[in-house]
């Protein structure tokens, strides 16, 4: 989705999930990295 970056910016609730995902990633949690692609598959 060529839009989805801009959705993301308008879109504060799913910029927290994504933050959110993205520090759990960081922080190595698994299972967080299937919700990371479900987003993206959006």
């Amino acid at each position: 989705m060529e839009n989805n970056k801009d959705n993301v910016s308008n879109n504060p609730e799913l910029m927290e999930s994504l933050n959110a995902v993205n520090a759990a990633k960081a922080a190595g949690w698994d299972k967080h990295r299937h919700v990371q692609e479900h987003i993206s598959q959006q």
